[in-house]
């Protein structure tokens, strides 16, 4: 019979008198799927990255194989960068969408000062990577114009 009782009681704490989930037993259900999904963020998070830098020593070596041919490699290397940093800022991306989530699933001052670094490093990042990019843009159409009136 205590048993039964002590059932009845978990139950009527998780459904109110009409029926419906009570707040508290739905905010844990959410808690507890967002605790699963945090492994799932930092592994994207870290494949992003892991995928960029691989990428970019792929191409890296492919540059140097044309210097080696004598042949130009200012603009590979400028995609290389671009290519790069665009695959951080992505990666960074998903990071900080783990570290939302952990702020509001752990709130505390240490939490929400690893959020502030990280959300920092991301904006000085992205600023940065588009200066660059303006800066690549400008060069590759600097040395299509050279070339273009070079074959007039």
């Amino acid at each position: 019979m205590e048993m039964l009782l002590m059932g009845t009681s978990l139950a009527a704490d998780a459904v109110g008198e009409t029926g419906t989930v009570v707040a508290g037993s739905a905010g844990h259900l959410v808690d507890s799927t967002l605790e699963l999904l945090l492994p799932v963020l930092k592994a994207v998070g870290a494949f992003v990255i892991l995928w960029g830098v691989f990428c970019a020593a792929v191409r890296l070596v492919v540059m140097e194989i044309k210097l080696l041919r004598g042949r130009e490699y200012q603009q590979d290397a400028a995609l290389i960068r671009q290519h790069l940093g665009y695959y951080l800022l992505l990666g960074l991306s998903f990071i900080i969408a783990l570290d939302v989530v952990e702020t509001l699933l752990h709130p505390s001052w240490e939490e929400l000062g690893i959020l502030a670094g990280l959300v920092i490093l991301r904006t000085v990042m992205g600023f940065g990577l588009q200066m660059e990019m303006r800066e690549i843009k400008q060069e590759l159409e600097e040395q299509s114009a050279v070339q273009h009136h070079g074959d007039e």
